[in-house]
């Protein structure tokens, strides 16, 4: 199986930015297979009517995609996403999945372009491309990288327990040791900057879990974790979809950090 891999690192990130507006994108490898690319726009006051577009590689294909307040389009290698009106609170993100299987071992990039209206004029943004690299054998290349890689850092921990059926309070942010140095898996709900209320996934999605955070470049990365297996975590993520939470993705933990999936499976000798 061909593995999507990056140098040093679990998060690449790449910025444009224009007056009050910044764009960020961040990429994770999901698996050997599969990218999620998570975009957050400061807009500061803006209001009015935007467009974002995302270019892949050609032959990768867009699985879903997540937008606050607009909506999307995906055509080909093109993913354009449309706010009438932007959401009226300063930053918000959008998300979406790539699917890599069908790429050839190689350099890739994906870049985007934000459109949007300030009083009188339309104005737009280059997001600067974010580079990943497909090879057959697990080696890392920095070929094709244009970005320095983001450390992960304030790791949550992880529970050893696979699901508990209780209701809990959203972890606080700080790091605990964890029993043990198996691979652990969990699932990844959300991603905001702004601090849920301990019962906000209970409420939203009935979900009976423990939800952790993880803080990573000041981002709270909601998460239920401690399944024993990804096949585990998997049949959560089926069963969260049909409540409704249909963007959770597999995360992976071994030592109390975040892993990719890659690592993950060689760190278990698969």
């Amino acid at each position: 199986m061909k593995n999507i891999l990056f140098s040093a690192g679990l998060f690449l990130l790449v910025s444009g930015s224009v007056s009050a507006l910044d764009c960020k994108r961040t990429i994770q490898v999901v698996s050997g297979k599969e990218i999620h690319v998570e975009i957050t726009i400061h807009k500061d006051k803006l209001n009015g009517f935007a467009r974002l577009a995302e270019f892949i590689p050609e032959g990768a294909e867009i699985k879903y995609a997540k937008t606050e307040g607009g909506t999307f389009d995906i055509q080909g290698k093109r993913l354009k996403f449309i706010w009438i009106a932007l959401p009226q609170k300063e930053e918000f993100n959008i998300s979406y999945t790539v699917n890599t299987e069908n790429l050839k071992e190689g350099n890739y990039a994906i870049y985007g372009k934000f459109n949007y209206v300030d009083g009188d004029e339309t104005k737009e943004v280059d997001i600067a491309s974010s580079s990943f690299n497909v090879s057959p054998n697990n080696t890392a290349s920095i070929a094709g990288m244009n970005s320095a890689a983001i450390p992960v850092s304030a790791a949550m921990p992880v529970s050893t327990a696979a699901v508990t059926k209780t209701a809990a309070p959203v972890a606080s942010k700080a790091t605990t040791s964890t029993t043990g140095s198996k691979v652990v898996y969990g699932l990844q709900l959300l991603t905001t900057k702004e601090n849920l209320a301990a019962d906000y996934f209970a409420k939203k999605y009935d979900v009976k879990q423990n939800v952790k955070v993880d803080v990573i470049n000041g981002l709270n990365k909601y998460v239920v974790s401690g399944f024993k297996s990804s096949a585990e975590a998997i049949a959560y993520r089926d069963e969260l979809a049909k409540k409704g939470c249909k963007d959770s993705f597999l995360v992976a933990y071994y030592n109390n950090q975040r892993v990719t999936m890659d690592d993950a499976k060689k760190l278990e000798g698969k």
